[in-house]
């Protein structure tokens, strides 16, 4: 019989395993002990552009007797750019032994749902892009296309897919040839932190118009020996697309990372701006075989 229950210490080890084990193989993942699982997953708030709370109660083991078949970790909160303050439940994790009954993924989400009944969450989230932990895929919280199971598992859960997602890659470590675009009267802002990030604005007068946000990815250099780094968003205002500004303000962003000793720079882009997808090609960026998923669950179960 499969059991549903919150992680205890003992279980640790054998969650860690199946997370190593589920994560093997993916681009900017690598292996965790316990400990690094426990500070780097459990105890993860996701943020800058999500705000999770850390709750025990949401982490959840299923098990026959003593052995693990499989982990769901669920958190509330919201996301930081979200434009009214809806409280989301995120499922930011469905783990499966490869083995493990076919009715223990259809578990493992009842008692999610239970979980985000009691917090009185009015939108539900699975492998949102923003709520992805620290230490698996640079932070994207997005659900591998390869795991067939869990998104089976979704799907009968009421879960429908809302975005996918593409990974694109582009090393800076040589200088990027820059052409100044044609926009009179805007004037370049850089705002450099000591973490290694960087943002970038074209303003008219003071009002940004473009902007480009680079996070530099401290975990993920430190374990791959290549220093990482993220962009968080590329913004053109309407009236200044397809005048060069975003073109530029990646380019600028990516000789800011050469001379900061960057190697590489990470991007994630929804397969539906073909806009933003011709433009890293034309860059120089290359696309990841790896494609990802989110979903969404509308209140009450509803899609």
């Amino acid at each position: 019989m499969i059991d549903i229950t919150p992680l205890r210490h003992s279980d640790l080890a054998a969650v860690t395993a199946l997370f190593n084990q589920t994560m093997a193989g993916l681009p900017y993942c690598w292996e965790l002990d316990s400990q690094q699982f426990r500070q780097l997953a459990l105890f993860d708030e996701a943020g800058p552009q999500a705000q999770l709370h850390v709750d025990s109660g949401g982490w959840l083991v299923a098990r026959e007797g003593e052995f693990t078949w499989g982990f769901a970790h669920a958190a509330v909160g919201r996301l930081a750019d979200a434009p009214r303050p809806t409280r989301h439940g995120f499922l930011r994790q469905l783990f499966l032994h490869p083995q493990a009954p076919a009715d223990v993924a259809a578990a493992l989400l009842t008692a999610v749902e239970a979980f985000f009944s009691a917090q009185e969450v009015t939108e539900r989230c699975a492998f949102h892009i923003r709520s992805g932990y620290p230490c698996a895929l640079a932070g994207r919280g997005m659900l591998p296309g390869s795991q067939f199971r869990v998104m089976a598992a979704l799907g009968r859960a009421g879960y429908r897919i809302s975005d996918r997602w593409l990974l694109y890659e582009r090393s800076c470590t040589a200088p990027a040839l820059e052409r100044l675009p044609t926009l009179p009267g805007l004037s370049l802002q850089i705002e450099r932190d000591a973490g290694g990030g960087v943002a970038l604005y074209l303003a008219e007068r003071s009002r940004p118009v473009a902007e480009a946000v680079v996070d530099q990815l401290p975990l993920l250099s430190a374990a791959s020996s290549l220093i990482s780094a993220s962009l968080r968003w590329l913004r053109v205002e309407p009236a200044y697309r397809r005048k060069g500004a975003g073109r530029w303000l990646l380019l600028r962003a990516l000789n800011e990372l050469a001379g900061r000793g960057a190697h590489r720079l990470i991007v994630d882009i929804n397969h539906a701006d073909e806009a933003a997808q011709g433009l890293l090609l034309h860059l120089g960026f290359t696309e990841l075989s790896l494609s990802g998923y989110s979903y969404r669950q509308g209140p009450r179960g509803r899609a």
